[in-house]
């Protein structure tokens, strides 16, 4: 009896796996929801690689208490992990809001897949096939 993989949380080489991906990368793109450890492991990957080429930080934390999801763009284009040539924008709104209206708005120019045609076994192949024309509008 073969058993499935167990889950595998390896921090240490998650970051490693990541640092490299930067690293040998084009241009990267961060998109942080929220703050905390994922915010600092993307950011200081890029870090490696002279900072990320766009950003977007998505969360409704504020500068003035000190905390890492409050941090605004401009304080990593002072550390490097923005490129001071970057494109970057901080969204004050709450990501389960804002991420679904974001991938909309991206994904909105995408034409629908056309939906599956459900058949009725009475019909005759002649009938199925004009009800799928009607369907799809290719008279």
């Amino acid at each position: 009896m073969k058993l499935a993989p167990s889950l595998r949380v390896d921090v240490v080489e998650d970051i490693g796996l990541l640092n490299t991906e930067a690293i040998k990368a084009r241009k990267t793109g961060v998109l942080i929801l929220g703050g905390g450890v994922p915010k600092h492991q993307v950011l200081n990957a890029n870090l490696l690689r002279n900072g990320a080429d766009f950003g977007v930080y998505m969360n409704t934390a504020q500068e003035f208490d000190g905390s890492d999801g409050g941090a605004r763009p401009e304080e990593a284009l002072s550390w490097g992990k923005l490129r001071l040539d970057s494109q970057f924008v901080k969204v004050y709104l709450e990501a389960t809001l804002g991420l679904p209206l974001l991938l909309h708005s991206l994904l909105g120019h995408v034409p629908p897949r056309p939906r599956s045609v459900r058949f009725d076994k009475g019909l005759t192949a002649l009938e199925l096939e004009a009800e799928r024309q009607k369907y799809l509008g290719n008279d």
